[in-house]
């Protein structure tokens, strides 16, 4: 059998990325598709950077309880989107894409 362990030299040339610390916590990002995208009324893609109101309804789907280390009584909660709107500042309900409807 051969031993698949790094070596010392391959150990002194590996170089891993130094990972990049978010600007906000994991998790506040919603990631929307082309079928979510067309209820929301979008014909156009919005340009990055871009600003949008969102309102929406949410679900409590998980609370969990208990104490932490400084023995408080602790909570947290899950939320599911379950209804959304987006208003752009500068015209309401700007539309999404041209890439998706092959324009």
């Amino acid at each position: 059998m051969a031993d698949m362990r790094v070596s010392g030299e391959e150990q002194k040339n590996f170089v891993t990325p130094k990972p990049e610390v978010p600007t906000y916590p994991h998790g506040l990002k919603i990631s929307l598709e082309k079928e979510q995208l067309d209820r929301l009324g979008f014909l156009n893609a919005p340009g990055v950077g871009e600003k949008y109101a969102i309102m929406g309804l949410v679900e409590v789907v998980t609370v969990r309880s208990g104490e932490d280390n400084a023995n408080s009584d602790g909570f947290s909660i899950e939320l599911q989107i379950t209804d959304l709107t987006l208003k752009s500042e500068e015209s309401p309900k700007e539309k999404v894409s041209a890439l998706f409807h092959g324009e």
